[in-house]
């Protein structure tokens, strides 16, 4: 999933809680920036591979909108389970890692 759709998943997560300040997500994302050859591949942008986000893009994208991601340490490798595509991406992986989002502008009553 992109960063921007992650983000947005989050904040409105935290928008409809209605005054809560965390929200637990688990997210599937990239180990690493897939090579330019991937994200050009037609095969891989129609299974979305290179748009997958990045913990390290995650996590800017949303200090930038005041939340913190904090990763539960429960990453559980996601193979994606086609040969084909598995070849590929090269030394890409993927993994399901639940995260915590905290609300930096909690107002106290």
């Amino acid at each position: 999933m992109a960063v921007v759709r992650l983000v947005a998943v989050f904040t409105q997560s935290l928008r409809l809680l209605n005054g809560g300040n965390q929200v637990v997500h688990v997210v599937r994302h990239a180990t690493r920036r897939m090579a330019r050859e991937g994200v050009d591949d037609r095969m891989l942008r129609g299974e979305l591979l290179p748009d997958a986000a990045g913990l390290d893009d995650l996590w800017r994208s949303l200090r930038v909108q005041r939340i913190v991601g904090v990763w539960v340490p429960t990453r559980v490798p996601a193979p994606l389970l086609a040969d084909e595509i598995e070849a590929r991406i090269g030394r890409v992986t993927f993994e399901d890692t639940t995260v915590r989002a905290l609300k930096l502008d909690v107002q106290v009553p």
